[in-house]
């Protein structure tokens, strides 16, 4: 299978079928509807992706090590890769080992978007504002599902 460019910004994708559902993005098409709110999604996984963590609930991707399950499999993916060995950035800010730089960087340099729900404070990600609201308020959260 060989690889192709996007025209219109360069990226290269793996096939024709990547390109098509990557072209999306220039043109705005969003083909795939939700039947339960009727928002729309440029792919079909987008879609399967927003059923699951809007309103089924469903994560049916669960990590073989440590049993967190995800919505999604690029997000396990990312996941997975926590438990190597390997890390192979190094945050400039506090010169510890990253296997995500990205996600690591939000604590430093990233804005706080996500509120907590039972007083002022704001959290980077998630797994962070979860972590506050079993340990501050006590709140009984499943911290296994991400």
């Amino acid at each position: 299978m060989s690889s192709v460019d996007c025209n219109v910004c360069g990226k290269t994708l793996s096939s024709r079928y990547s390109l098509n559902s990557h072209l999306r993005i220039h043109t705005n098409e969003l083909p795939f509807k939700c039947g339960t709110c009727d928002k729309r999604y440029a792919t079909q996984t987008g879609l399967e992706y927003h059923i699951r963590s809007a309103h089924t609930g469903e994560r049916p991707f669960k990590c073989e090590t440590c049993k967190v399950t995800f919505y999604s499999k690029s997000h396990l993916n990312r996941h997975r890769k926590t438990h190597l060995s390997e890390k192979p950035y190094v945050c400039i800010f506090c010169g510890k080992d990253i296997v995500n730089l990205r996600i690591h960087l939000l604590r430093h340099i990233g804005e706080r978007h996500l509120p907590c729900d039972h007083c002022s404070k704001e959290f980077h990600t998630s797994v962070e504002k979860k972590q506050h609201c079993v340990s501050a308020h006590r709140q009984i959260t499943d911290t296994k599902q991400m």
